[in-house]
């Protein structure tokens, strides 16, 4: 599914802003984001909102969709405008949110990607 995403304008803009310091992502573009991968994953956020519910914030959306289509944590901080450290912490933590017991950003991961 990532190669068909890799073709998606939003996943370009993804890379874009990485690239290029100037382009920033709007709610928009991360409303653009979650549509292309509900999409592409059968509704990846309906699935992912049954395990955080009741409350998931905007970031740790934004980090799991980003896991989803397959971007670096590097990239991730970029374009939520975090440290690479605070990312892999906010994995960590989303890891525990889920199965009440700490986890590894690794393990998060899988799981994003499972879903």
């Amino acid at each position: 599914m990532v190669s068909t995403l890799k073709s998606k304008p939003i996943y370009i803009k993804c890379y874009e802003a990485t690239q290029n310091n100037s382009i920033k992502l709007r709610d928009t573009d991360w409303n653009a984001l979650q549509l292309t991968v509900n999409a592409a994953y059968d509704n990846f956020t309906d699935r992912l909102f049954l395990l955080l519910y009741p409350a998931i914030s905007r970031i740790e959306l934004r980090i799991c969709l980003l896991i989803k289509i397959g971007l670096p944590v590097s990239t991730i901080s970029q374009l939520i405008f975090r440290t690479s450290s605070a990312v892999s912490m906010g994995r960590k933590q989303l890891y525990k949110k889920i199965f009440k017991k700490e986890g590894t950003p690794l393990e998060l991961d899988t799981l994003i990607y499972e879903l």
